[in-house]
């Protein structure tokens, strides 16, 4: 029986780090497949078909999975090895990417409330709000100050990540300061997935 690890959710499978070797839950693990043709890839959505391999989504465990000697003893044979440094940086896009989508599915489906006004008149009538708050970066000052207190007042985490642009884009607007994830699930996934962008971004190809 694999081991489990207990959350909110109920118990999760846990997984083991390929260069740390930690145990965590699998969710909480960044998944890794090796594909027919023998090439490794990222699997965002934990949903690839083929062997996979498990990886912190820290810099350091980012940094020493993509290693001849790390992937060959992880999925037991041989692999394509990919450029290194090629392969973080796509890493990088692909997550971004994936916030980008992932939110915007939310402010379809209503989970996500962008904007400081809506958010406000959301509020209004949830007096005990749940979920996360997503606060830009670079936000003035006094916006961070009322958005913060506000949090530490209703016991609700702060993630930042992407932006004002980068948010907006997400979005579909010119430009977003403030978003509230309605939804614990969807907040931890965002996290997860910000936590992953911020620790890939070193890699991320410029210009």
């Amino acid at each position: 029986m694999e081991p489990l690890t207990v959350t909110a959710g109920g118990p999760t499978p846990e997984r083991q780090c390929i260069v740390c070797r930690r145990r965590a839950a699998r969710d909480a693990l960044l998944r890794l497949v090796r594909a027919p043709a023998g090439e490794v890839v990222a699997d965002l959505g934990q949903s690839l078909p083929g062997r996979g391999a498990h990886c912190c989504p820290a810099r350091r465990c980012l940094e020493s999975a993509i290693r001849p000697a790390i992937l060959s003893r992880a999925f037991r044979t041989q692999v394509t090895m990919p450029d290194r440094a090629a392969w973080l940086g796509s890493l990088a896009v692909q997550t971004e990417r994936a916030v980008h989508e992932l939110l915007g599915l939310y402010a379809k489906g209503g989970v996500a409330i962008a904007g400081a006004e809506r958010l406000k008149a959301r509020l209004a009538h949830h007096p005990s709000p749940s979920g996360m708050l997503l606060l830009a970066p670079d936000v003035g000052q006094n916006t961070a100050i009322q958005w913060r207190a506000w949090a530490a007042e209703h016991e609700v985490n702060i993630c930042q990540g992407l932006d004002k642009n980068r948010l907006g884009k997400a979005l579909g607007m010119a430009e977003c300061s403030v978003v509230w994830l309605t939804s614990p699930k969807a907040a931890r996934r965002v996290e997860w997935l910000l936590g992953l962008l911020g620790e890939a971004a070193a890699f991320r190809p410029h210009g």
